[in-house]
């Protein structure tokens, strides 16, 4: 099959699967309303482990009152660090805690694997 005619076919029967599928969740694609008392923000922190300082960034969540929060973890160290779908994620109303393991990007320590678990 050639590969227009392949990527024709893909693409039709993505369109099908979704004909009639819920949208997907507005956090994806806008930012909520604004908030000037309680706007969205970053801090950075350092979180320690096993006596190290791991270097970290919390998005915080716009609006007002408490907001619950998800650890996201990236793997194992490397460019990808997945901060869109932190975003996103704040942009939902979830505080965001990402962090580098021990031993990597500039974190205290030694890296490896097992520091990987021991971190999270």
């Amino acid at each position: 099959m050639r590969p227009l005619a392949l990527t024709t076919l893909l693409l039709s029967f993505l369109l099908m699967s979704h004909a009639g599928a819920e949208p997907p969740p507005t956090a994806i694609t806008s930012d909520p309303p604004k908030d000037a008392l309680h706007p969205p923000r970053m801090a950075s922190l350092q979180i320690i482990s096993h006596g190290e300082a791991m270097n970290a960034v919390f998005y915080l969540a716009g609006g007002a009152g408490p907001h619950p929060t998800v650890l996201l973890l990236h793997g194992s160290p490397g460019n990808e660090q997945n901060l869109d779908l932190a975003q996103a994620i704040r942009r939902a109303g979830w505080n965001t805690l990402t962090l580098h393991y021990r031993g990597s990007w500039g974190s205290a320590g030694q890296y490896s694997l097992a520091h990987c678990i021991e971190d999270s």
